[in-house]
């Protein structure tokens, strides 16, 4: 991952492969998701999405790790990073992004300074 270590100690909450969950999911810190999810994430740290996931809904989050398939819009206050399997189609509202080669994203991005991220959002619903 572009020589950044994933700090897993502060996942609590993991959508396991073969797993398909419909409906919205808010947890308080992180989760890593190789299953299904049809709805909207709320992640108060990080959202991992590994290489069999498969989201289509909105996420918001502090930081974004796609090597999956998303469908929808993703709010990251500080960083969206599109691995080499990734797939994001929506739009990206982030402070930074890191797309690796072979990541793929189709559709709007907008990339804030500061803690304008989820302002910038607002006004595109």
């Amino acid at each position: 991952m572009l020589g950044r270590k994933e700090d897993t100690s502060k996942i609590d909450t993991i959508i396991g492969k073969g797993a398909s969950v419909h409906g919205d999911i808010e947890v308080s810190k992180s989760i890593m998701i190789e299953g299904r999810v049809e709805g909207n994430i709320k992640a108060g740290g990080q959202v991992i999405m590994t290489k069999d996931a498969y989201v289509k809904g909105d996420v918001e989050c502090d930081e974004l790790v796609v090597d999956g398939t998303l469908e929808g819009k993703v709010i990251a206050r500080s960083r969206a990073e599109i691995q080499k399997h990734g797939k994001v189609i929506g739009e990206i509202h982030c402070k930074l992004l890191v797309v690796e080669e072979g990541g793929f994203i189709n559709g709007l991005t907008n990339m804030a300074l500061d803690s304008s991220v989820k302002k910038s959002s607002e006004g595109k619903k």
